[in-house]
């Protein structure tokens, strides 16, 4: 007697294409190095290269790979009081790093450079 077939439901699911843009605060282009991973028969590789970033603009995801590198991308910026007030009013995340070598006296502000932009309907 033959295995009966199972019969699981074909659900269609039409992902919404997902996009990104650099977060509000920053003013100037952006120029962040990715690593794209590339199939050659049965080698993979590696392909560095650089992507350029301008506010203001909204850009589709690249390959999984790519968005790795993107999403994790960190900008530090030398501390600025006004500036540090500029991410809380925008609710960005930040952390203010303090120079470990000459007892915190040189404050960073480190932030995602880029930020996933949702559907809002």
């Amino acid at each position: 007697m033959p295995r009966p077939k199972k019969n699981a439901e074909k659900k269609e699911t039409v992902e919404k294409p997902k996009s990104f843009r650099l977060v509000s605060v920053i003013k100037t282009p952006q120029t962040i190095g990715i690593r794209d991973e590339v199939k050659a028969g049965n080698i993979t590789r590696s392909n560095y290269r650089w992507v350029r970033l301008k506010p203001g603009y909204e850009y589709d995801f690249l390959s999984d790979s790519a968005m790795k590198d993107i999403l994790s991308h960190t900008t530090k910026v030398p501390y600025r009081a006004d500036f540090e007030e500029a991410l809380k009013e925008d609710q960005i995340p930040y952390e203010k790093i303090y120079c470990p070598s000459c007892g915190g006296k040189v404050q960073t502000l480190a932030f995602k450079t880029v930020e996933v932009v949702e559907d809002e309907k």
